[in-house]
């Protein structure tokens, strides 16, 4: 097929002039209103799409420009057939939009892959490296609030619940310091550099050495599992995790440093709090101290919330719920155990409480 019927549009207003269209070897011939006009396909403008019904071709540089509509089918099927690349491109604005959706989702998934893989990869990272002198400086840092006013430390009590604490022997190789805060509100809390503060009002609340055996197995666990300083180094922008795979460690710690004081407010994932209640049921367990100290504990505190309009402190920081109540009666359940006596560290219990 060399020629074929098509109209042809010229003009600001153009109406369709019926034309026959020549191919000829190196572009398209035809004749309107007398003139001659030939479109070399080089410098023709494709049409858009792939329409199988009505082929649009431009030409030239003036505007508006001319154009010709071919709608015989015989002549489209030809020229989708033997002519595509001359008559024929993909939709600009199709391919636009595809390559602006692949970069959207391109930049989700990429979001995606940082916040759930190589986020909890590079922090898990960072930790496990994490120079133990730095903790020890976070751990001083935010610390010092707490130590500048020295009414609100009871040193007495802090060395009953220090022997208290030593007598559990929890601590492996580290030195844990343990303070007793002045203070009505129910909370309790672990810093790095293996510090434990326990309130007033939440160890007024307490009915036995056990509840507290608990609380000392949890907090530790968040010691010895470096929560803490995950918790931060996650809240910590993914830029600047990036800098410490790349020997960037004062600048990090830096940030770490920066951030010491949101310790005490930050609130542990649910996979580190369930972590922290097994570790707490495997250090009573293995001492023979009765593990249903723990939902003792979880008790007092899911009572005391009830009670109270305000929740307490330690609920805010260390959220309690049904699942990590249900797994320490599972573990209950499906553990044997040998419960003891502990003669010395409920005499010591009675002293802290009194």
């Amino acid at each position: 097929m060399n020629s074929f019927p098509a109209y042809f549009y010229t003009g600001i207003k153009p109406k369709a002039k019926k034309v026959l269209l020549e191919l000829q070897d190196n572009g398209i011939e035809f004749y309107s209103d007398d003139q001659k006009y030939f479109w070399e396909y080089s410098k023709i403008l494709p049409s858009i799409g792939n329409d199988s019904k009505k082929i649009i071709i431009t030409f030239g540089k003036n505007h508006p420009q001319d154009y010709i509509e071919i709608i015989d089918e015989n002549a489209i099927q030809y020229l989708h057939q033997y002519h595509a690349n001359s008559f024929f491109q993909k939709n600009s604005n199709v391919k636009a939009i595809g390559c602006f959706i692949s970069l959207i989702l391109a930049i989700i998934l990429s979001i995606l892959l940082a916040y759930y893989i190589l986020l909890p990869w590079m922090s898990h990272k960072i930790v496990k490296h994490f120079p133990k002198e730095l903790e020890s400086k976070l751990g001083e840092v935010t610390m010092a609030t707490y130590l500048a006013d020295k009414t609100k430390i009871d040193s007495g009590k802090s060395a009953l619940l220090q022997e208290y604490f030593n007598e559990l022997h929890l601590n492996g190789n580290d030195t844990v310091k343990i303070y007793y805060f002045k203070d009505s509100i129910v909370n309790a809390f672990a810093v790095p550099g293996a510090h434990i503060v326990i309130y007033e009002g939440l160890l007024n609340k307490m009915t036995s050495y056990t509840q507290l055996a608990a609380l000392f197995g949890h907090e530790y666990a968040h010691i010895a599992k470096k929560h803490s300083i995950y918790n931060i180094a996650k809240n910590i922008s993914l830029s600047s995790l990036s800098s410490i795979l790349f020997g960037d460690v004062t600048g990090f710690g830096g940030l770490i440093l920066n951030n010491a004081q949101s310790i005490k407010t930050l609130e542990y994932s649910r996979e580190f709090e369930s972590e922290a209640d097994t570790e707490a049921f495997k250090f009573l367990t293995s001492r023979n101290i009765d593990p249903k100290g723990i939902l003792s504990l979880f008790e007092l505190l899911e009572s005391e919330s009830k009670k109270n309009t305000v929740i307490p402190q330690f609920l805010s920081t260390h959220p309690l719920n049904s699942t990590r109540i249900k797994s320490i009666e599972t573990l209950l359940k499906n553990h044997t155990f040998t419960e003891e006596k502990h003669i010395k560290l409920d005499s010591l219990f009675i002293k802290i409480i009194n």
